[in-house]
């Protein structure tokens, strides 16, 4: 299993490549623009994006009885997020959401520990947890990259698969 959970994790490295990109795209003036009246905005998107895998590790821990209130989740991200969640430093908080995703997942036995939460209410290897929120990450990532580009946000294909950051056009002579 050592193995196939360091491809796994290898694979996520990349997607939060990706995704730091497509945050990194983000314009500050372009954080309220949404694609409807009643779809997300770019910041509600970026947030969600960014404090998902906190959220799966904080879920996974099984900190909560039910759906926190929103005050009791946030107090819980600022305590891993501080100054990045203020600041609507979307890039900085996914950085550091992950990096509390991994070592808490990396330290389970993915297919021989289980857990049961409010959010499944049956058992659930550590495993499906894992692949589960990066599988709604990438979700959310398109739903980004698409409101991006209804911004006239150039977000490319590269930037999407974490080939490269957004490329700032170079002043003309």
């Amino acid at each position: 299993m050592n193995q196939t959970k360091e491809i796994i994790l290898d694979m996520f490295k990349n997607i939060q490549r990706g995704t730091e990109y497509v945050l990194m795209a983000i314009p500050k003036d372009k954080l309220d623009h949404r694609v409807s009246p009643n779809s997300a905005s770019i910041k509600e998107l970026a947030f969600h994006i960014s404090t998902m895998p906190l959220g799966a590790t904080l879920f996974a821990k099984n900190l909560f009885d039910k759906f926190p209130e929103s005050d009791v989740l946030m107090a819980e991200f600022e305590k891993y997020l501080g100054e990045s969640m203020k600041n609507n430093d979307f890039p900085e908080m996914f950085r550091k959401s992950c990096e509390v995703c991994i070592e808490f997942f990396n330290s389970k036995d993915w297919l021989n520990e289980t857990f049961s939460n409010f959010l499944n209410k049956k058992e659930r290897t550590y495993l499906e947890a894992f692949l589960s929120m990066q599988n709604h990450m990438i979700q959310h990532r398109g739903s980004l990259v698409s409101t991006l580009r209804s911004a006239g946000i150039p977000v490319t294909m590269q930037q999407y698969w974490g080939m490269r950051p957004l490329q700032q056009k170079e002043a003309s002579p």
